[in-house]
């Protein structure tokens, strides 16, 4: 990546995978990153020629509203951390058209570290840490034509930092941590309304929080809809002056994790060359990438790259630096 970032924000949209602000701490450098990123599978090439971002944050989510408004196509970019640490409820809007950023409806409540479900012309914003960094349970349905916010079923406990897929027309909201910082190993489905319905579903084998996330898309058969979660850890949890054992274990992992939506299983999937943590993983075309992250001494620029079909069989990943 042009620039080392974790936390930062995903999601993919016209055959590209964007990433949006996050934020790159001490030794690798220091506070929040203001750049829009794009990489193009096709040309294995990425692209900041864009605006910068007003207001840098950390833990944000992206959405891309491919109808857009008057101007096309747009990017909404909901909430995170500023640079002093407070979470925030702005939503920044990006216009390719314009190459301009904009504000956009706020949350209803401050977030950041939120899953993310988009069916159409609406987003799902679920969970994530209050102003107090405590996780929660909402579900707001954001229309993007209309710019408002409508409160839906709730996640049945708090979630955030957990990893989020839309497979089948459900979203899936997978492990992170509770209220009380805890890591879980929960699986909820979610069905948009009218049902509006959460179902417990096949818990994940390993429990991560601030993993990669995406559902493996239709050009790869052997897998088309499931779910693969990449990394994730609990770095800065415990006090690292503390000899290792399981009250600091996992920190950063390497692992992924698929989930097989048809037969609601879980089985391992191809080892990171390196452990993770606030990473993030994107499908665009047929090519699946985990990018960024915090490998337990820096922010990273690393992207591992696994190109079908098929996919995952019987393929490694690696590192393009």
């Amino acid at each position: 990546m042009p620039a080392a970032v974790h936390g930062h924000a995903v999601t993919s949209g016209g055959g590209f995978i964007y990433s949006a602000s996050g934020t790159n701490i001490p030794p690798g450098g220091g506070g929040n990153v203001d750049l829009l990123q794009r990489y193009d599978p096709v040309t294995d090439t990425w692209t900041t020629s864009f605006a910068l971002v007003p207001i840098p944050v950390v833990g944000a989510t992206l959405a891309y509203d491919t109808a857009g408004g008057p101007d096309g196509p747009r990017l909404f970019l909901f909430g995170g951390g500023n640079v002093s640490g407070t979470i925030l409820s702005l939503v920044q809007v990006y216009t390719f058209s314009t190459n301009s950023w904009t504000t956009g409806p706020s949350l209803p409540d401050p977030r950041a570290g939120m899953g993310k479900g988009a069916f159409g012309g609406v987003v799902y914003l679920v969970g994530g840490l209050n102003s107090a960094g405590v996780a929660q349970s909402q579900n707001w349905e954001f229309n993007f034509a209309t710019g408002t916010y409508n409160t839906v079923a709730p996640l049945p406990l708090p979630r955030a930092r957990a990893g989020a897929a839309v497979s089948g027309g459900k979203l899936y909201v997978i492990s992170g941590r509770d209220a009380a910082g805890n890591l879980v190993d929960t699986n909820y489905e979610y069905t948009p309304p009218p049902v509006d319905m959460w179902t417990p579903r096949a818990v994940i084998s390993t429990m991560v929080a601030g993993p990669g996330a995406t559902v493996l898309g239709a050009m790869t058969a052997e897998c088309d809809g499931d779910i693969i979660i990449v990394g994730g850890g609990t770095p800065f949890f415990t006090n690292d002056t503390l000899p290792r054992g399981q009250s600091r274990e996992p920190e950063s992992t390497n692992i992924s994790q698929l989930y097989d939506v048809a037969s609601d299983s879980w089985s391992a999937g191809p080892t990171l060359p390196t452990a993770r943590f606030s990473l993030r993983a994107a499908q665009a075309g047929d090519t699946l990438i985990a990018f960024g992250g915090w490998d337990g001494l820096n922010t990273v620029t690393t992207v591992d790259r696994i190109q079908g079909p098929p996919l995952p069989v019987e393929l490694q990943g690696f590192r393009v630096e």
